[in-house]
Protein backbone atom coordinates (compact mmCIF):
# COMPACT_ATOMS: atom_id res chain seq x y z
CA UNK A 1 0.00 0.00 0.00
CA UNK A 2 3.30 2.02 0.81
CA UNK A 3 4.72 2.14 -2.90
CA UNK A 4 1.22 2.21 -4.58
CA UNK A 5 0.88 5.90 -2.36
CA UNK A 6 4.60 6.63 -2.99
CA UNK A 7 4.11 6.16 -6.98
CA UNK A 8 1.01 8.46 -6.80
CA UNK A 9 2.90 11.16 -4.69
CA UNK A 10 5.04 11.15 -7.30
CA UNK A 11 3.13 11.32 -10.06
CA UNK A 12 1.37 14.48 -9.00
CA UNK A 13 4.40 15.74 -8.32
CA UNK A 14 5.33 15.42 -11.96
CA UNK A 15 1.75 16.42 -13.35
CA UNK A 16 2.70 19.72 -11.39
CA UNK A 17 6.08 20.14 -13.13
CA UNK A 18 4.89 19.50 -16.73
CA UNK A 19 2.16 22.15 -16.18
CA UNK A 20 4.31 24.73 -14.50
CA UNK A 21 6.31 24.63 -17.85
CA UNK A 22 3.48 24.74 -19.76
CA UNK A 23 2.35 27.96 -18.04
CA UNK A 24 5.86 29.46 -18.51
CA UNK A 25 6.04 28.70 -22.08
CA UNK A 26 2.52 29.75 -22.98
CA UNK A 27 3.03 33.92 -21.53
CA UNK A 28 5.21 34.14 -25.17
CA UNK A 29 3.68 35.58 -28.62
CA UNK A 30 0.43 36.22 -29.14
CA UNK A 31 -1.22 34.30 -26.12
CA UNK A 32 0.59 37.15 -24.16
CA UNK A 33 -0.42 39.83 -26.52
CA UNK A 34 -3.73 38.74 -26.61
CA UNK A 35 -3.77 38.52 -22.61
CA UNK A 36 -3.02 42.00 -22.67
CA UNK A 37 -5.50 42.90 -24.89
CA UNK A 38 -7.83 41.42 -22.37
CA UNK A 39 -6.04 43.04 -19.66
CA UNK A 40 -7.12 46.27 -20.96
CA UNK A 41 -11.12 45.59 -21.43
CA UNK A 42 -11.03 44.82 -18.28
CA UNK A 43 -9.56 47.09 -16.35
CA UNK A 44 -10.97 50.53 -17.72
CA UNK A 45 -12.96 52.89 -16.11
CA UNK A 46 -15.95 52.53 -18.43
CA UNK A 47 -16.89 48.69 -18.75
CA UNK A 48 -20.33 49.19 -17.00
CA UNK A 49 -20.96 52.05 -19.36
CA UNK A 50 -24.00 50.63 -21.73
CA UNK A 51 -23.32 51.55 -24.95
CA UNK A 52 -26.18 49.64 -26.97
CA UNK A 53 -29.47 47.82 -26.72
CA UNK A 54 -30.44 44.72 -28.76
CA UNK A 55 -33.92 43.25 -28.21
CA UNK A 56 -33.81 44.95 -24.53
CA UNK A 57 -30.63 43.31 -23.38
CA UNK A 58 -27.57 45.55 -22.37
CA UNK A 59 -24.41 45.58 -24.30
CA UNK A 60 -22.03 47.48 -22.04
CA UNK A 61 -18.79 48.71 -23.32
CA UNK A 62 -16.92 45.95 -21.33
CA UNK A 63 -18.28 43.38 -23.78
CA UNK A 64 -18.13 44.67 -26.74
CA UNK A 65 -14.50 45.07 -26.05
CA UNK A 66 -13.88 41.69 -25.18
CA UNK A 67 -15.80 40.32 -28.05
CA UNK A 68 -14.29 42.39 -30.43
CA UNK A 69 -10.26 41.77 -29.00
CA UNK A 70 -11.74 37.81 -29.25
CA UNK A 71 -13.04 38.09 -32.72
CA UNK A 72 -10.20 39.81 -33.89
CA UNK A 73 -7.79 37.26 -32.92
CA UNK A 74 -9.81 33.96 -34.33
CA UNK A 75 -9.99 35.49 -37.45
CA UNK A 76 -5.99 36.70 -37.62
CA UNK A 77 -5.12 33.03 -36.11
CA UNK A 78 -7.52 31.73 -39.24
CA UNK A 79 -6.71 33.91 -42.21
CA UNK A 80 -2.90 35.43 -41.94
CA UNK A 81 -0.38 32.92 -43.48
CA UNK A 82 1.37 30.38 -41.44
CA UNK A 83 4.77 31.44 -39.85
Amino acid sequence: MLKKSKYMGISIIMIIIVMAIAVTASGTGEWESLGSAFRGVYSDADKSKIIAKLDGESITQQEYNGKKIFMTALYEKNHLPKK
